[in-house]
């Protein structure tokens, strides 16, 4: 690990602190490597970089603060496994897209596809008569066979006919209600709220119960006007964050 870092610089007549320029060139150095790698001792940073290791320490705390390394008592430093970021502002963005832009492997588990009718509280949510018959979809979505968002989906089911013959497995769905359906989603309707994960959701994601989740729930709306989907989601707290951008409104 010290080989590549042979590189860094550390200009001692800068104005910048020490720990600030170790840690920019730790940060850059390290953003590629995959995750759980093991970081050079803060001795061994020290002396490489002719540096104490008060400064080593507090670019290394930095970086534990910022999400990028995480430190183990006892083992020392290591990559920590960065989060994706979510634009919830751009229903446009998908989380297979994000997801290989950087360089990592998408996959889609489905666990459930059946059909069944709608009961009073989904009902509402599609503005719909109970006994409507409906698709529950569910899946688990994974980064590098890690799982990252447990997902629940309903769709109106004569908008989808066929819907349990087709590929759904490491695809889109809504890239299927496009291609294969000819369905135009003109907006999305989101809300999101932390919850802790209960003892169902903690297996399925391998997390222990009561790990923070980030809880969602959306609403796909047609250029029809018609709801073709309504779906809950929960994302690992320390998997992925969230982007909200608004702009302030002239008057």
């Amino acid at each position: 690990m010290l080989k590549e870092l042979e590189h860094i610089s550390l200009d001692k007549s800068s104005p910048l602190p020490l720990y600030h320029q170790l840690k920019e060139s730790l940060k850059h150095s390290i953003i590629h490597l995959p995750a759980d790698t093991a970081l050079p001792s803060e001795p061994e940073l020290a002396l490489h970089f002719g540096i104490s290791r008060p400064t080593v320490r507090q670019a290394i705390s930095t970086l534990a603060t910022e999400g990028y390394v995480y430190k183990i008592q006892g083992k020392g430093t290591f990559v920590a496994h960065r989060k994706l970021k979510r634009d919830f502002g751009d229903w446009h963005g998908s989380l297979n897209e994000e997801i290989q832009h950087r360089g990592l492997t998408p996959t889609t588990a489905v666990t459930e596809l059946r059909e069944i009718v709608c009961d009073e509280l989904i009902s509402k949510k599609f503005d719909i008569e109970c006994n409507t018959p409906l698709f529950l979809l569910k899946r688990i979505r994974a980064v590098d066979g890690k799982a990252i968002l447990l997902l629940h989906s309903y769709l109106i089911a004569k908008l989808v006919p066929g819907l349990m013959d087709k590929t759904i497995t490491n695809r889109s769905l809504h890239e299927l209600l496009q291609s294969e359906y000819n369905l135009t989603i003109k907006k999305t309707r989101r809300t999101l709220e932390a919850v802790a994960a209960d003892t169902h959701q903690a297996k399925l994601l391998k997390v222990p119960v009561g790990t923070p989740l980030q809880y969602f729930r959306n609403t796909v709306i047609l250029d029809t006007n018609e709801i073709i989907e309504y779906s809950e989601g929960w994302y690992r707290g320390d998997a992925v964050s969230f982007t909200f951008e608004y702009e302030k409104r002239i008057h």
